[in-house]
């Protein structure tokens, strides 16, 4: 069954109370029943109910602001205007007690957060890049060029100087941005329960 066959309701939501006054309404019950039979226009249901003009249409104003009725076509009358006619939205109503979240309004909230922590670390890699490539740049230059006491030593005893791994800055940034940002999606998970 699709999502647009469900109308979730939140207590706490102003709407509910609106809702809830269209539905106990006894005249909106009689204009769903009909609906439930086959689509309508509002001159139809006017005749069909014995109700005035003026009252359906105000409560099928109130139904289309629910949700629970559509208006998917029209038709001409004989005079050429456009009559639109009224079907029933067939959705189940359901109450929550209170503010029901989807997953995608909960990334929402931290989804900010872990865009600048990348972003972040991309900026650590490329410093720190572009820190390591000017070095060797530098070291490359002073050994193309020959010292004197270079010049002096034989070649045996030149020994290649070893090069110390920096550690990966951008990666234990990005990490510990993600268990602060875990921490903080586990607080607001907490709260809300």
């Amino acid at each position: 069954m699709s999502e647009n066959n469900f109308l979730l309701v939140d207590l706490n939501d102003p709407k509910t109370k609106k809702l809830a006054e269209t539905i106990t309404s006894a005249t909106s019950r009689k204009i769903l029943n009909s609906l439930a039979q086959q689509d309508s226009s509002e001159t139809k249901l006017s005749e069909t109910l014995s109700l005035p003009l003026s009252t359906v249409h105000y409560h099928l104003e109130k139904l289309k602001e629910a949700g629970l009725v559509t208006i998917e076509e029209f038709r001409y009358s004989k005079k050429g205007r456009e009559i639109n006619q009224y079907k029933l939205a067939k959705k189940y109503i359901l109450i929550a007690p209170h503010s029901v979240e989807t997953v995608w309004e909960k990334i929402k909230d931290i989804l900010p957060l872990v865009g600048a922590a990348v972003v972040m670390s991309g900026i650590i890699k490329l410093i720190q890049w572009w820190n390591l490539s000017s070095f060797q740049t530098a070291d490359t230059l002073s050994a193309s060029v020959p010292s004197a006491s270079m010049m002096k030593e034989s070649s045996l005893s030149y020994a290649p100087q070893l090069i110390t791994p920096t550690p990966d800055f951008a990666i234990w940034f990005f990490l510990g941005s993600m268990a602060i940002i875990g921490v903080y999606a586990l607080r607001l998970w907490l709260k809300k329960k």
